[in-house]
């Protein structure tokens, strides 16, 4: 049985480094997209509207060519955007996107959505039905970060000018806005994760601990791998430095993500002392 992975999130904790280290494996094919947000369009369009509508229209632009890890030919990307848009409502256009016939043979695929731990649980159920129902065994990577990091990082990412000062000015403003927050809320979105993926369909890591030997024994015990070779020393999809956070606007964040890292602390003891800010929050 081929196994189909789910990276949910959370957006900014190392979503696009594991992929990339992923699809060079020879037993792994993934789309020439990193990112479909097809559920997301589907179950949470009004919270993820804005994020959604930029990701639609680069995907029309030609640039994206470029930029698709994997894409052997222009057909291939024209072929898969037209998949994409069709699959925001078609299930079976969502499949065809991972189509042996477009991927070549594998033993593993998946979508990296870092978006998708935001759905409801009758999205998360009902992404967990498609491919199922297609034959395939359904596993779920749900990566974390430092909350208030993970934040500022995901602020400067979508900051498009050269600058970061831009992230740096609406820190406390979007604090506040329920996509960052629900982007954060890691207690609420392993809630309801775990009302439809049982213990062990789930592997939870973390950005701090990443890179090394121990998570990557851990994510092979996950899939059942004998092999898997990572290369810790390379960096993807980084956002750019910003100007150090004042203690205003740590402050102000940890009013925002204390019940997050309580919730963490008691759950995965280890973010304790993994965590930059986690000793702050709990004291």
């Amino acid at each position: 049985m081929k196994t189909f992975i789910y990276c949910v999130g959370a957006q900014k904790a190392g979503t696009t480094w594991l992929h990339d280290q992923l699809r060079r494996h020879p037993r792994f094919a993934f789309p020439a997209h990193k990112e479909l947000h097809v559920f997301n369009v589907r179950y949470c369009r009004e919270l993820c509207g804005q994020f959604l509508d930029r990701r639609v229209l680069a995907l029309l632009k030609p640039d994206m060519v470029d930029r698709a890890p994997g894409a052997r030919r222009l057909e291939e990307v024209d072929e898969e955007i037209a998949l994409i848009i069709r699959a925001f409502v078609y299930d079976e256009d969502y499949l065809r996107i991972f189509s042996p016939k477009r991927l070549g043979k594998y033993a593993f695929t998946g979508d990296f959505s870092t978006l998708y731990g935001l759905l409801p649980v009758e999205g998360m159920a009902r992404m967990r039905a498609i491919v199922e129902e297609d034959g395939f065994d359904c596993r779920v990577i749900f990566l974390m970060r430092d909350p208030i990091s993970r934040y500022y990082s995901a602020l400067r990412m979508l900051d498009t000018t050269e600058a970061t000062d831009k992230a740096f000015d609406r820190f406390e403003p979007s604090l506040e806005r329920p996509f960052h927050r629900a982007n954060g809320a890691y207690d609420e979105i392993i809630g309801r994760l775990e009302q439809v993926f049982a213990p062990e369909e789930i592997l939870y890591g973390f950005y701090e601990d990443l890179f090394n030997d121990a998570f990557t024994r851990r994510l092979r015990d996950f899939l059942g791998l004998k092999h898997l070779p990572m290369h810790y020393g390379k960096r993807v999809n980084v956002s750019r430095d910003g100007s150090p956070l004042t203690e205003a606007m740590v402050e102000a964040a940890m009013r925002v993500y204390r019940p997050v890292y309580a919730f963490c602390a008691d759950r995965f003891p280890e973010t304790a002392d993994l965590w930059p800010y986690a000793r702050r929050a709990l004291a």
